[in-house]
């Protein structure tokens, strides 16, 4: 009888090493599978009010330092839309309005120079928007082109991330002469400025009325007007800037669409850059601004108004 329980209790100990390795192997397969989802699926996708600690309120950003800040650092905060925060540029994807809200990245003058990547203009849907962003089909001959809101030219130093920015996440409804005219001006501009001081925080998007035209089966909103805010966050000179410029074909100079950032916030109820210094330094970037100290390039100017603005276009064909 004893032979037999130390037989059973030795088998028993068995079953149990054997039951115990099997739950150690299913713990170690379902953690390779997440770390394997977390990699496959790429940037974290979060609501704003989780990105801010789940209360809703701004969560204190970090300093920005010559190194560049971590991507979701320095995000804007707006009271809706879904966060996706990439290395690349980060936004806030709107479902009602299907476009970003907002359109975050850093853009460097040394990357700048370095072309490494070519324009592929194969727009797509972006699989990280979980209620599914718009599609290329909701464009076609609706008289609109595909307008980037942070320019593939500014991502020449890499292919994926310029891939990336044809994802119609980053992607609004443009009149033609708007996306290829003023708009391309300021971006030509934009580029230009981080060349010269090194590094810029730049965040843009679209603005709409409170009941605006959809084109497409997933319902796009067509904005009233796009804008810009532009962040130099290093030394020698911090300063910053903002464009607010209508959707239409304009023959006016970039000055004249000029603001404040702090007035861009009022208009859009989006804080731009908030908690990135003290109060007085973060209220001096964001009240004031010098056009002397964003230099436009004149040439690029009569261009806009003398080439560009009379290009004949055939987009509603398309």
């Amino acid at each position: 009888m004893a032979k037999f329980r130390r037989q059973h209790n030795a088998g028993q100990a068995a079953k149990a090493g054997s039951m115990y390795a099997k739950v150690g192997f299913l713990v170690l397969l379902m953690g390779a599978a997440l770390v394997g989802y977390r990699y496959f699926m790429g940037p974290e996708q979060k609501t704003q009010t989780e990105l801010n600690g789940g209360s809703g309120n701004p969560a204190p950003n970090l300093p920005a330092e010559t190194a560049g800040p971590a991507p979701g650092s320095w995000l804007p905060y707006a009271q809706t839309g879904e966060v996706i925060v990439d290395e690349d540029f980060s936004l806030a994807y709107s479902e009602q309005h299907e476009q970003a809200i907002w359109v975050a990245y850093e853009l460097r003058g040394d990357q700048l120079r370095s072309r490494e990547a070519e324009r592929s203009d194969w727009f797509e849907e972006d699989a990280r928007v979980t209620s599914g962003s718009a599609r290329h089909a909701d464009y076609i001959k609706s008289g609109y082109t595909r307008g980037h809101l942070a320019p593939a030219a500014d991502f020449v130093h890499d292919q994926k991330a310029m891939d990336k920015s044809f994802f119609m996440s980053n992607i609004s409804p443009q009149v033609y002469h708007f996306n290829g005219g003023v708009w391309r001006e300021l971006e030509e501009n934009v580029r230009d400025w981080a060349r010269l001081n090194d590094r810029l925080l730049v965040v843009t998007g679209p603005v709409w009325d409170d009941n605006p035209k959809q084109i497409g089966k997933n319902g796009v909103s067509v904005p009233k007007a796009f804008y810009k805010a532009i962040l130099d966050a290093d030394e020698p000179e911090k300063k910053g800037i903002a464009f607010l410029i209508p959707h239409e074909k304009t023959d006016k100079p970039l000055d004249q669409f000029a603001i404040s950032i702090r007035e861009l916030e009022e208009v859009t109820e989006i804080d731009f850059y908030m908690d990135l210094y003290d109060k007085k330094l973060q209220d001096s970037l964001e009240m004031n601004f010098d056009m002397r100290q964003w230099p436009v390039n004149a040439a690029r100017f009569e261009k806009r108004v003398n080439i560009w603005n009379k290009e004949k276009s055939n987009h509603e064909e398309r």
